[in-house]
């Protein structure tokens, strides 16, 4: 069965890049869709890469935001990559 998602159908369409424009700091959902992982890779990296800029949120510090830095970083290796 397939699972809906929470997003209103108007956030599922705003490309990344908007929202990173629009804020700095992207939800894990948007980072996850951009790399193309599971939200629960997204939370694995903030807990495990020190260089990952990551703001904890929240009373317990569960709910995150990663830096649009990440996305950067991410275009500066693949275009290093290309010849």
């Amino acid at each position: 069965m397939a699972r809906k998602s929470r997003m209103s159908p108007s956030e599922e369409d705003r490309p990344v890049a908007a929202e990173a424009s629009a804020g700095e700091w992207l939800t894990a959902r948007q980072v996850a869709a951009h790399f193309q992982v599971s939200q629960r890779t997204v939370y694995r990296w903030a807990g495990t890469d020190p260089t990952m800029r990551v703001q904890r949120l929240g009373p317990d510090g569960r709910t995150v935001r990663i830096h649009c830095s990440v996305l950067d970083r991410d275009q500066a290796a693949t275009q290093e990559g290309t010849p």
